[in-house]
């Protein structure tokens, strides 16, 4: 089956962005100023970790940032293979089940931290002033 050039073109760009993405937050060596933010902000995130009222357990800031930039790598691996060669329809769900997974949590997890509406409000108090 041949698959289009854009259709190639932005599965490959979409995998190295989410490369990308996870080495900012697993190693200082790409951007130290970005990899301190996502040190800062993962510790807010750890506080409202959406499974510990059920399970009274949540883990470190570290460990969550760590386990969430290698899951975006791997996902990101597993995007540019799958656009390189056409995997079993299995493969494909599960990475795409692993990263709507990891979407969800975040979107919990911000949605907790009101962490739009605060963004919101403080540009909306900034254009009036």
């Amino acid at each position: 089956m041949i698959r289009s050039l854009p259709l190639t073109a932005l599965s490959l760009l979409l995998g190295f962005f989410f490369i990308f993405v996870g080495l900012i937050k697993v190693t200082p060596k790409v951007n130290p100023d970005i990899y301190k933010d996502m040190q800062q902000e993962f510790g807010r995130f750890n506080k409202v970790f959406p499974f510990y009222k059920m399970t009274g357990w949540r883990p470190y800031a570290r460990n969550f940032r760590l386990f969430t930039g290698w899951l975006e790598v791997i996902c990101g691996e597993q995007t540019k293979i799958s656009c390189i060669r056409s995997p079993s329809g299995h493969f494909v769900k599960r990475k795409n089940l692993v990263k709507s997974s990891k979407f969800l949590l975040h979107v919990f997890i911000y949605v907790r931290i009101d962490f739009g509406c605060n963004f919101y409000k403080a540009n909306k108090n900034k254009k009036e002033t």
